[in-house]
């Protein structure tokens, strides 16, 4: 198992102990029929575009994640805190 930086945020991610999305992310979900599977599928097998991220606002970091072969066509901005991780973005990309 690859435990990488990419694997490292993905997880980090995943585990926080409040996981949101906000409100204009749930409308884009609803209009193209995406569920949180989908998001929970690219926190697991997504690449981390830590070129694109900001990973300078302590205690909050946000990081860009386009998907893989193993994924939904979606990019996600997630803003990853000390408890709670915000779903800030989503892109449909097909």
């Amino acid at each position: 198992f690859d435990y990488g930086p990419n694997a490292r945020t993905l997880k980090s991610i995943r585990n926080k102990q409040f996981f949101v999305y906000s409100d204009e992310v749930k409308e884009i979900m609803r209009l193209h029929n995406i569920d949180t599977t989908a998001v929970k599928n690219l926190l697991f097998f997504g690449d981390v575009k830590f070129n694109k991220s900001n990973r300078g606002k302590a205690p909050c970091h946000t990081y860009l994640i386009e998907p893989t072969k193993k994924t939904a066509a979606i990019s996600i901005s997630v803003k990853r805190c000390d408890s709670v991780a915000t779903v800030l973005d989503l892109k449909v990309l097909y």
